[in-house]
């Protein structure tokens, strides 16, 4: 069985504080996720913290949780149900010009039998980085929408 573990990272042209939000706040997932790529929202908290979602992708089904956050710089995410487990962090790092760095980490275990067999054989870690290419591309967009 392998472990899944991924960085991935894309340029934002937009200011830390918005790229915060977007990725907090669970109920914007629906507006910059897609894809193959299917977000259900359980538990939408006010203060962010518990918010939790349902992910379905080719990959199977899991359940996701906010679990802490330092505004404007981090989101830390429990993957606590479904087919994997452990933790991802959205990482947000300022650059000049009122732009940024979003990173996502993540450090999972397949969890079942079916998952854990094919981890042997399939490269989670790719398929999730080339899932992450377009939940970036679709958040690049979200976030250079107007929304007032």
């Amino acid at each position: 069985m392998r472990k899944i573990i991924c960085r991935d990272e894309c340029e934002l042209d937009h200011c830390s504080a918005d790229v915060f939000k977007a990725v907090a706040d669970v109920g914007t997932y629906k507006d910059w996720w897609g894809g193959k790529v299917f977000v259900k929202v359980i538990e939408r908290k006010e203060g962010y913290i518990g918010s939790k979602i349902e992910v379905k992708s080719n990959g199977g089904k899991f359940f996701c949780e906010i679990a802490d956050f330092i505004p404007d710089r981090h989101v830390i995410v429990n993957y606590y149900k479904g087919v994997v487990r452990g933790k991802g962090i959205w990482i947000i790092d300022c650059e000049p010009d009122n732009k940024c760095r979003l990173h996502y980490n993540i450090d999972l275990m397949p969890h079942g039998f079916i998952p854990r067999l094919l981890s042997n054989f399939m490269n989670y870690s790719s398929m999730h980085s080339r899932t992450m290419d377009t939940l970036f591309t679709n958040l690049e967009k979200y976030l250079a929408m107007d929304r007032e």
